[in-house]
Parts: C-alpha cells; sequence; structure tokens
C-alpha cells in the first residue's frame, strides 16, 4: 500500500542507493526488522516519484540501479576486509574503498541526470575512480548522450 507522502526528501538516485544498500542488509544482517521499515519507506517514495515524474522503464535505467547494487556490495565487502586488514594491508584496502566510492557517486550522478533530476545539491562530488577507469564501461559512455 503506498502513502501519499514522501517519507525521505534525498533525491531519487540517492533513494535507489539508499534501497540497494538496504536489501544488501535484508541478506546479511540477522535482526532485520529495522531494515525492512525503511526499506519500505524507501519503495514508498521511489513509487510516489515514478508517478510524479512519469518515470519511463529503459535498459540504461536498469542497468545503473544493477550497477550501483554491485557498487554497494563491493563496498560492504571492502569495508570488512578494511576491518580486518593488517597494517600493511590498510592504506592499499582505504584506497581501494575510496575508489570504489568514487565509481559509486559517479552512478549516482549518472541516474541524477538519467531521472532527470535538477537539483545541483543532489550531485556527488567525489567521484575520482583513480585507477579504475576501466570499470567505467559502457553505461557511463552513455552520460553525454542522457544529459543532452
Amino acid at each position: 500500500m503506498t502513502k501519499e507522502k514522501r517519507q525521505y526528501l534525498p533525491s531519487m538516485a540517492e533513494l535507489i542507493d539508499r534501497t540497494t544498500v538496504d536489501t544488501i542488509k535484508m541478506a546479511v544482517v540477522t535482526n532485520q526488522e529495522c531494515t525492512k521499515k525503511e526499506l519500505d519507506m524507501l519503495l514508498n517514495d521511489i513509487d510516489l516519484l515514478i508517478k510524479e515524474r512519469d518515470v519511463q522503464l529503459s535498459s540504461r535505467l536498469i542497468c545503473s540501479i544493477i550497477i550501483l547494487a554491485q557498487m554497494n556490495l563491493h563496498i560492504w565487502k571492502a569495508k570488512d576486509r578494511l576491518d580486518n586488514a593488517t597494517p600493511e594491508e590498510y592504506a592499499d584496502e582505504l584506497k581501494y574503498s575510496h575508489q570504489l566510492n568514487g565509481f559509486r557517486n559517479r552512478v549516482k550522478n549518472f541516474l541524477l541526470a538519467l531521472l532527470q533530476d535538477t537539483e545541483r545539491g543532489a550531485q556527488w562530488s567525489n567521484d575520482s575512480t583513480d585507477g579504475l577507469d576501466d570499470w567505467i564501461g559502457g553505461l557511463l559512455n552513455y552520460e553525454n548522450e542522457t544529459t543532452r
């Protein structure tokens, strides 16, 4: 049942990102009640925005959501490795975590453009992938086409 009022104020791209994180949590965290409540509210807001903005399903939208979910899973696993890293491994794991987060932010910015979310403050500025340029691939190569 969709409520008529949004529960959160962030952009749709941020709501989608948070939804991917919560779905990961639902798979790995034992006490899921809090996460399930938040996920229900996020999905409600996404439904309201889809209806309000008449968002059309596209291959780029599907692909960007899949990539965002994958990035969040990689970041989750990188955090675990960072927590268990030896002092010698820590710097490399930290750099990798920052690279993944930069890539994630590029995908979120791509989603902002794709969903025509014009709120400038919603853009993520830390989008340096430093060394992950090969990961950018097909989806983000279309970035200029979606913003025209």
